[in-house]
């Protein structure tokens, strides 16, 4: 939309001030070194050095400067233990003096992973060959794949001209996908049949899994969807690899692939850096903007073999509910308009001239100022967590910790004093609009624009405003 009211708004979807963030190390994934180990290398000595108790007790093999190795590599006298001290079997070896072979000498705990940790162990997910490109989870939904789907295949071009490769989407579900390779797929991999006709944890982590066998990528990524949170985290335990899950961004730093996500409520930004391979990444929807459209390749498509069944579904569905239709998506939504408790207020009652009390009315008032502005822009319709409670809207519509997290480029709070339930599930919107009577409500902190006044004089005029923009 451009022109009039609303030209001013439009103009700001570009972002906002910058937060302020806070690097943290990723906990989720993998420790990129061993965790406390048992003594330094010079201490503890390799494998081979430190001997189960039935080598190294006798003294004639103990006993020799040259065989139980320099000092500085057999460690204080008190841990090698001197011949006159160690020759006696039953005084050598003392668990917690001579250290069994099980305690001293794990590779894992005893010696720095360069000199004792064993391949297979060190990098397990370069045993099929090595990894390169992109591999995006497309998910489909009423019959077609879903924009927040289509923006991660631009995102993952971007970053196969850093790292290399090829882009790959991996579609579950019988769908068109002709036009996914001039969004940036490279190759296109689908699946159907009987077990992938509904989504189940077990058949869809089991396509995911076959495509990563089949495509080595070094970068997996998919859209903050239920699907995707019930099967990526599977999929990194059968990968043994990590998952940044939630991410805003996805980068490259240094030739190193690295998601960034909301932490604390979104109080910082987190850094997440993943060891393991291939690197798993769940992106908030609306986080980057559509493919530019340079891309025209075809996109070469073919079927993947699962080799999954109904047979082995653990789940089976007995009966779908469907809601409203025509409704937005909350979570997918570009734009918002969200309404607060004060929505319920008497002095919002005695405005708009709604009869009845309680609930009742709130729901009415509700109705008469969220939905219509809502509805003038082509938004989708939210809540807060007081508004939901008193009954003012359904849950599905309620954003905030307990409810949905959404990431839209505009995000307009009405009545909504911006408590930190609420902020952590709309802090990451590109531009908010507060509008609120009270100055110091603390939405006013994390707002781009603010107006300060009643929700029943604002809410219309804005509404009227954005019918008349073309």
């Amino acid at each position: 939309m451009a022109g009039g009211f609303f030209g001013w708004l439009s103009s700001l979807f570009g972002g906002k001030p910058d937060a302020d963030t806070t690097d943290v190390e990723n906990e989720e994934t993998e420790a990129m070194t061993p965790l406390a180990p048992a003594a330094p290398a010079e201490e503890a000595a390799p494998a081979e050095e430190a001997a189960p108790a039935e080598e190294a007790a006798p003294a004639e093999e103990a006993a020799p400067a040259e065989e139980a190795a320099p000092a500085e590599e057999a460690a204080p006298a008190e841990e090698a233990a001197p011949a006159e001290e160690a020759a006696p079997a039953e005084e050598a070896a003392p668990a917690e003096e001579a250290a069994p072979a099980e305690e001293a000498a794990p590779a894992e705990e005893a010696a720095p992973a360069e000199e004792a940790a064993p391949a297979e162990e060190a990098a397990p997910a370069q045993a099929s060959g090595p990894s390169e490109g992109v591999l995006v989870y497309c998910e489909v939904e009423r019959g077609a794949v879903k924009g927040s789907s289509v923006e991660l295949l631009g995102k993952a071009r971007e970053l196969v001209e850093a790292i290399g490769g090829q882009v790959t989407a991996l579609v579950i579900g019988s769908v068109d996908v002709s036009d996914l390779g001039a969004q940036g797929a490279d190759k296109v991999l689908t699946v159907s049949g009987d077990a992938f006709s509904y989504f189940t944890p077990e058949a869809w982590t089991a396509a995911l899994q076959a495509a990563v066998a089949q495509v080595a990528p070094a970068v997996v990524m998919a859209s903050s969807s239920y699907s995707a949170r019930n099967s990526l985290p599977r999929l990194a335990v059968r990968c043994d690899t990590g998952l940044g899950t939630d991410c805003v961004e996805v980068r490259v730093d240094d030739g190193v692939v690295v998601g960034r996500r909301p932490a604390f409520a979104g109080k910082v930004l987190q850094d997440v850096h993943i060891s393991g391979s291939p690197k798993l990444f769940s992106v908030r929807p609306n986080s980057f903007g559509a493919p530019s459209g340079d891309v025209t390749a075809a996109g070469a498509v073919s079927a993947l073999d699962v080799g999954f069944s109904t047979d082995d579904l653990k789940l089976k569905l007995e009966d779908t509910l469907t809601g409203a239709t025509g409704r937005i998506e909350l979570a997918d939504a570009q734009w918002i308009v969200s309404g607060g408790r004060a929505v319920g207020t008497d002095e919002v009652k005695a405005a708009l001239g709604t009869e009845g009390e309680g609930a009742e009315m709130g729901r009415v008032n509700f109705d008469k100022l969220i939905r219509p502005m809502a509805a003038s822009l082509g938004a989708a319709v939210g809540a807060s967590r007081a508004a939901v409670d008193a009954g003012y809207a359904d849950h599905t519509e309620q954003v905030g910790q307990t409810g949905k997290t959404v990431n839209p480029s505009l995000y307009i709070a009405c009545g909504i004093s911006g408590a930190i339930q609420h902020l952590a599930g709309m802090r990451t919107s590109k531009v908010i609009v507060a509008i609120n009577k009270d100055a110091d409500a603390p939405i006013f902190q994390y707002a781009t624009y603010g107006i300060v006044g009643r929700i029943e004089d604002y809410c219309p005029l804005l509404t009227e405003a954005f019918k008349s923009v073309d």
